[in-house]
């Protein structure tokens, strides 16, 4: 099976987004591990250069950032990272993959708290308590801050499971910071209904049933050594475990279960009438719950109309994600549904 058969499995792609992932999954797959992978990246010829960051905002913690600056660019991207995550190289293949699908878009991403003694993002008491309650916007100010430090004026705001409420958070407070959202791409979020701290951490558990598949489907060696590469600083599931028990992902664990998606979905466009959105999950996923999802994507679109387009993934999971082509392809999709690209 063709890679653009493979893909067009999994949804209706354009024949152009198709062909572009395509492309770059042949040219990926030759290359044997990551520090091949990461090589290749930051050679002469390439057409974008990593850089790996520590910023300081004026107020709260350091985070640590990637920044992905082609050589020419017109867009510019913030990719908002999955609960407990940091910009390790499982991570850094996620967005590599991404900008080579994107090759003329600036992205930056941050990283999250995650396992023990890393504090990017870390929150404190004040920001815990502004964050349980649903309010995301402690999680956010310090890469928009970023932003604004690099003159950044018109960014796509694209998050994936907890990311996807940074990426409304983010659209929300855009234009405290002189940033116009062009897009915004909420991808299969988890705050979609309330729910108890325990189902929703008997969800996420949920969703490891299908994360390999996923992995494996990409049939990409140098991600899955990647993902060994991360595992091995990290402390593998423990130290994510360890990691998703720290106060401030408590905190956000709190926050997304407020299930407050929409209202913040519904402020993003209000905020923002040159904003429009994408919205990405999977029918079968454990955390995006499909009739939900169809609900509240159809009231968005009856208020704010063409500015939203839906994109469910027909049968696949909250793990899907974890394939890096179909979710370089997804986030392509996305932003092929713009207004501001027509």
């Amino acid at each position: 099976m063709s890679e653009v058969d493979r893909l067009q499995n999994y949804y209706p792609f354009t024949t152009q987004t198709a062909e572009v992932v395509a492309e770059v999954a042949e040219r990926f797959r030759a290359l044997n591990d990551w520090n091949e992978l990461y090589s290749d990246f930051q050679a002469d010829d390439s057409h974008a250069k990593l850089a790996e960051k520590t910023y300081t905002p004026a107020h709260g913690s350091p985070i640590k950032l990637v920044d992905i600056v082609p050589v020419e660019h017109d867009k510019t991207l913030m990719y908002h990272l999955p609960m407990g995550n940091s910009v390790d190289a499982n991570m850094q293949a996620r967005l590599i993959t991404l900008s080579a699908v994107l090759p003329n878009t600036r992205i930056i991403a941050a990283g999250n708290p995650a396992q023990p003694f890393t504090d990017s993002g870390k929150l404190n008491q004040y920001q815990r308590k502004e964050v349980s309650s649903g309010n995301f916007r402690s999680t956010v100010d310090p890469i928009l801050a970023y932003a604004h430090q690099e003159r950044l004026e018109r960014i796509d705001q694209v998050g994936f499971s907890y990311g996807a409420d940074k990426a409304l958070a983010a659209a929300i407070l855009a234009r405290c910071f002189d940033i116009t959202p062009d897009s915004v791409i909420p991808m299969d979020p988890a705050s979609v209904t309330p729910r108890t701290l325990f189902q929703l951490g008997a969800d996420f558990l949920a969703t490891n049933k299908y994360l390999s598949e996923y992995v494996d489907a990409a049939e990409f060696p140098a991600y899955i050594d990647a993902r060994k590469v991360a595992g091995r600083k990290t402390g593998w599931l423990a130290g994510y475990g360890l990691g998703l028990m720290r106060q401030s992902n408590i905190a956000i664990a709190k926050g997304i279960a407020t299930g407050n998606f929409e209202d913040k979905l519904y402020q993003a466009l209000e905020h923002n009438p040159e904003t429009d959105a994408a919205i990405v999950w999977g029918t079968e996923s454990e955390l995006a719950i499909d009739g939900t999802m169809r609900a509240v994507t159809g009231r968005i679109q009856t208020t704010f109309g063409q500015r939203v387009a839906s994109i469910p993934v027909t049968g696949q999971y909250h793990a899907m994600g974890d394939d890096v082509f179909l979710h370089a392809a997804l986030v392509r999709e996305g932003l092929s549904q713009s207004p501001h690209l027509s």
